[in-house]
């Protein structure tokens, strides 16, 4: 009883037998010991047999570190009392533990880190950071960098089993297809979701994606979910609408809006940045605001002054009018600028017509003035063209994606519009065809007779799938969900990492953090704790370093042996075998 007296006992009676919750008296100024001895809210049965359980043995203790403290943890196992059931050469206890698996670490550091990784996006190091000044938990950079992988793991394949549900309850998918491409030339990430729920169906790392792969991939999520897809969006990839063709001729597939104005919008962008570049080539260039111009000039009345310094008001004003940035969709800054000068410059006129010319000031402010007027009067027409342009684009715009009541009623008004501008190209070219129409790369030097052409062929190329939304069960017409999706992964791996170059990252870890873009806050916010366990992360981890290995396998490492110069006598000299036989006589 010495090891007893030591203890304190504390008595509770169940319906099976009196029995004693142990706690320790043992202190420590740098932990405190807790006995985990059986539950009071769980029966003293055994769970097999029913028979009363018995303490069999304590362990030998375990320090956990906690955002309290370091707990040494005692657990106290037990057995059947009957010697016949299976569960008398058992040993268990179900009390909750103040760690997690076999970690050091007790459970509320899992889910303290869980939050500032799932909820509030903080990195590593700032978790760290953390954890050692409000709580100085002695922790390493690489703990909480492999505990913030394997909450990516474990809230992945939560969230995997989470869309399960929710697609069985929808009963139909409406597919949405895209790839990103983080390192051109290598592996790509192909994202395939349910535009009805916004649900992560599936993600691929490939270096290509022919259509027989993706009749492949559609094929096992069909199998993996059990319920019809009832249409497809993506872009107008060849693979993707041969697949689609091919394949699946019964299912509606939307070639994705937002892609098709894309295409139209940067001809356009590309075309007005031409009327910007000749007008801020102006600006920039102009005596006024030359920033080497700093040798003083005589100003009558004021002395000698730099330039710069007499007329900065006009060079704020330069340098603000050449900042502005163009906006998707909506704005255009060589437009913007055009209207801008040529307001400024009227502004300017009304003193220039009553100004002699005769001072310094004077003379600089009207070779300025005049500069402007130039460059406005030589691309006015420039201007009036992209004007077009934008006026054309903005109508089909908002045709595209008006409330017409039927497909045919919106198509025909569209071919109206693209009709009238081929009817325009048709006057600047008469012998142009629409047959002889072909895609134009994305240059500065294309005329505006090119640009409409190449709306006109997109026209017809998109024809066949622009419309296939009214087939769906809701108003769908983009994918553009799965480019903002990307956008967000890119954005938290940048942030994560503090550089722009992520492409090792996205091809490793992104699809972990797509799922967690389309997952609900209260998915994020349930307890890691509860979704933990030592034979999932195990598991998890495996295929997560098989994933790192096939990713690294080509990567050049320090201590490899270069032996390509062997190689190439192997396979191409004549005599190599007696080349062989001489250099192992010499010994060599």
């Amino acid at each position: 009883m010495t090891f007893l007296s030591s203890l304190f006992f504390q008595r509770f009676k169940t319906s099976h037998s009196l029995y004693y919750i142990v706690y320790s008296t043992a202190s420590s100024p740098d932990y405190r010991t807790h006995y985990l001895c059986w539950p009071e809210s769980i029966s003293r049965a055994c769970p097999i047999c029913k028979s009363p359980i018995e303490f069999a043995f304590a362990d030998n203790g375990k320090k956990v570190h906690t955002l309290e403290g370091i707990i040494h943890q005692v657990v106290n196992y037990y057995k059947c009392s009957k010697a016949t059931c299976p569960n008398s050469s058992s040993y268990f206890n179900p009390i909750s533990r103040f760690d997690f698996g076999k970690s050091y670490y007790g459970k509320d550091v899992l889910q303290f880190i869980a939050d500032e990784v799932l909820l509030l996006d903080q990195t590593p190091q700032q978790i760290h950071k953390r954890l050692k000044i409000k709580y100085q938990l002695k922790v390493s950079l690489r703990t909480v960098q492999r505990i913030y992988r394997d909450i990516l793991l474990i809230k992945s394949n939560s969230i995997d089993e989470t869309t399960r549900n929710i697609i069985s309850k929808s009963k139909k998918i409406l597919l949405a297809i895209d790839g990103q491409d983080p390192d051109k030339g290598h592996d790509s990430l192909w994202l395939f979701t349910d535009l009805l729920t916004n649900r992560v169906l599936r993600t691929v790392l490939v270096k290509t994606m022919p259509h027989m792969r993706i009749h492949q991939e559609i094929e096992e999520i069909k199998q993996d979910y059990g319920v019809p897809i009832v249409g497809v969006v993506s872009d107008k990839q060849n693979n993707l609408v041969k697949c689609m063709r091919d394949k699946y001729p019964d299912i509606p597939h939307q070639f994705c809006t937002f892609h098709f104005c894309q295409q139209m919008w940067k001809h356009l962008e590309i075309f007005d940045g031409n009327l910007y570049g000749k007008l801020k080539k102006t600006l920039i260039r102009a005596d006024i605001h030359i920033r080497n111009n700093s040798k003083p000039i005589n100003f009558e009345g004021k002395g000698f002054l730099p330039v710069r310094e007499v007329f900065r008001g006009i060079d704020s004003d330069i340098e603000h009018l050449t900042q502005i940035k163009s906006t998707k969709f909506q704005f255009l800054r060589g437009l913007w600028l055009f209207r801008n000068l040529t307001r400024y410059t009227v502004k300017m006129e009304v003193y220039t017509t009553i100004m002699d010319k005769q001072l310094r000031i004077e003379k600089i402010f009207c070779k300025f003035h005049a500069k402007l007027k130039k460059v406005l009067k030589d691309t006015r027409s420039q201007f009036f063209e992209t004007l077009f342009l934008y006026d054309s684009f903005k109508l089909i715009y908002q045709r595209l994606y008006s409330e017409l009541s039927t497909h045919a009623d919106k198509q025909q008004e569209l071919d109206n519009i693209f009709g009238r501008l081929w009817g325009y190209v048709r006057t600047l070219n008469p012998d142009l065809e629409m047959e002889g129409l072909k895609m134009i790369p994305l240059q500065s030097s294309h005329s505006l007779e090119s640009i409409l052409g190449e709306w006109v062929r997109l026209w017809n190329s998109y024809l066949p799938g622009l419309f296939s939304y009214y087939g769906f069960p809701r108003d769908i017409r983009t994918n553009i969900l799965q480019e903002q999706a990307f956008s967000q992964q890119k954005a938290k791996l940048v942030n994560r990492l503090k550089r722009k170059d992520v492409s090792y990252f996205i091809k490793t870890r992104g699809d972990l953090y797509l799922r967690l873009i389309h997952s609900s806050e209260s998915e994020k916010s349930a307890s890691i704790v509860n979704e933990y366990s030592d034979h999932l992360i195990q598991s998890l981890r495996k295929e997560f370093q098989k994933r790192i290995s096939e990713e690294t396998s080509h990567w050049l490492a320090k201590d490899k042996e270069f032996a390509g110069y062997e190689e190439v006598l192997q396979e191409y000299h004549p005599n190599w075998r007696k080349l062989l036989l001489k250099k192992k006589l010499r010994g060599t």
